[in-house]
């Protein structure tokens, strides 16, 4: 009888040592999991920059060409390239500084991701440009460009 119930105890122990097991090795699959995914994202939002800071290069170049370029489909048909060329020669005395990326925000949507990068342009006035892009067919296409002299109302949309 003794010995059945050590027999027991001992099935019981390693009935639980394989549920333990089980159980870290599931926690370190979902761990992995979203240290991967963190890592494509910090990748994707990087892709992305390149391309919103292209589009600030191009401003401040007044590059109205390139610009459009990088536009989705609805954004070319909604900016001709000379209305974009008359914009950034109207902006370009507040836009020929150097601007700083002061804050990235990543849209997660169900289709499709977006990024949206505000950059600060210090000089007689301080004036805020928002770029966004999103990604359509695996590339990073411009979606909207957004300037105010405060940054809070950039952040709303």
């Amino acid at each position: 009888m003794e010995s059945t119930e050590k027999s027991a105890r001992r099935r019981h122990i390693k009935l639980t040592d394989i549920i333990f097991g089980a159980l870290i090795i599931i926690v370190i699959v979902v761990l992995t999991i979203m240290l991967l995914k963190q890592l494509s994202l910090k990748h994707e939002v990087s892709t992305a920059t390149t391309v919103t800071n292209r589009v600030v290069r191009d401003i401040k170049a007044t590059n109205a060409q390139d610009v459009r370029s990088l536009g989705d489909s609805k954004f070319q048909s909604h900016n001709s390239q000379a209305e974009l060329q008359n914009l950034f020669q109207g902006i370009n005395k507040y836009t020929s500084s150097t601007p700083s990326l002061v804050r990235k925000t990543v849209i997660r949507g169900t289709q499709t991701d977006s990024v949206a990068n505000i950059y600060k342009y210090t000089g007689k006035q301080t004036v805020y440009i928002r770029v966004t892009v999103t990604q359509e067919s695996g590339k990073w296409r411009l979606v909207g460009i957004a300037g105010n002299n405060s940054e809070a109302p950039l952040l709303d949309n």
